[in-house]
């Protein structure tokens, strides 16, 4: 090698013709894992999100006041073993274990941009987390996503939950997954003391849990001195992975038009919207195309404990013209299903 080196140094290494060597296999494809985040990073990313990328190595103490392997492992987060990974030789005492969450790394990036001025923001992250058992080390795939305060301006009012939003992120880009997730409600000895227990629930997609979302408590809001709102998320993604890539199926576009109709019922608070959305899926078939929930109110004329629900429903028959005595028998099929299962009325 050395001969060669001076040969092309005495007589010139722009006499040396350029070749491409000859690949006798394919290149190796990329790692499943790295496939898998960038194609979820492109998503959270066309919402809005801007990315984070955290050390794998942090405080002991904010982990351990942050993370709990038993409540986190019931929510489908559990970081492969009961004891964390002590670091032996730390740089500093922020750096003295692995993680067991993204969610700290997030929440230290929330604390600093906010206490610098930046009241509103998007931020996503998606990596590792490690545990370990007596015997052996494990590392899982996460994404977790956080965002507080709204931009306001000339057409936002700024005023709505951030949890919404964050919601909203999460169903759009699983959708663009070709699944779906459901939201089941938590109560507050099932959520990590930094989760505001009244605006939180657990992530459920194919039979099981996968993760979380939730508002910042107030408390921990206002020990750190976030004056605004704040919602985080943590989900499995190797979980959410399974099974993809996924393709759509694409059906026929009917010939035959569409009806709306809007449907209204005063619900208890304890009842769950999503049931309801279930239920009247249910028993809209076939001709239920799509239901969405577009107004919820409480106050005066609804009793206390009790909320107005309205939905809007598509209706259509992709073979014939769906008549006015049809699109009665459906909504009437549906009215009787939520007063049997859930005893409310429709309200008119």
């Amino acid at each position: 090698m050395d001969l060669i080196e001076e040969y092309a140094r005495l007589n010139g290494y722009d006499k040396i013709p350029e070749t491409f060597p000859v690949l006798t296999t394919k290149p190796t494809d990329s790692a499943r894992s790295f496939t898998n985040e960038n194609k979820v990073a492109e998503l959270i990313k066309n919402e809005g999100y801007l990315e984070a990328r955290n050390h794998n190595f942090i405080s002991s103490k904010w982990q351990s006041d942050l993370y709990s392997e038993k409540i986190f492992s019931e929510l489908g987060l559990s970081s492969g073993g009961e004891l964390p990974i002590d670091i032996l030789n730390p740089l500093s005492e922020e750096t003295g274990q692995m993680r067991q969450s993204l969610i700290p790394g997030l929440l230290t990036n929330l604390i600093y941009n906010y206490h610098r001025g930046t009241h509103f923001g998007r931020l996503f992250e998606v990596g590792f987390v490690f545990g370990k058992t007596a015997n052996k080390y494990i590392e899982s795939h996460r994404a977790s996503l956080l965002t507080w305060g709204q931009n306001k301006g000339l057409w936002s009012k700024g005023d709505r939950p951030v949890i919404y939003d964050l919601k909203s992120t999460l169903e759009g880009s699983v959708r663009r997954l070709f699944g779906k997730i459901e939201w089941r409600k938590l109560n507050e000895s099932q959520l990590p003391t930094f989760i505001h227990p009244g605006q939180a629930a657990s992530i459920f997609y194919e039979g099981r849990v996968i993760g979380f979302i939730g508002a910042l408590h107030p408390a921990f809001r206002e020990e750190h001195k976030i004056r605004h709102d704040a919602a985080v998320a943590e989900l499995d993604l190797s979980a959410l992975m399974r099974g993809q890539p996924r393709f759509g199926r694409i059906g026929l576009i009917s010939k035959f038009p569409a009806v709306e109709r809007d449907l209204a019922f005063l619900t208890p608070l304890a009842i769950a919207a999503g049931d309801l959305l279930k239920e009247i899926t249910k028993n809209g078939s076939p001709y239920l195309q799509s239901v969405e929930i577009f107004d919820v109110f409480r106050g005066q004329g609804v009793p206390d404990g009790y909320q107005s629900m309205a939905f809007r429903l598509i209706l259509q028959d992709l073979e014939n013209t769906l008549t006015e005595d049809k699109v009665t028998q459906v909504l009437n099929q549906i009215c009787a299903a939520l007063l049997s299962k859930f005893s409310i009325k429709r309200r008119v």
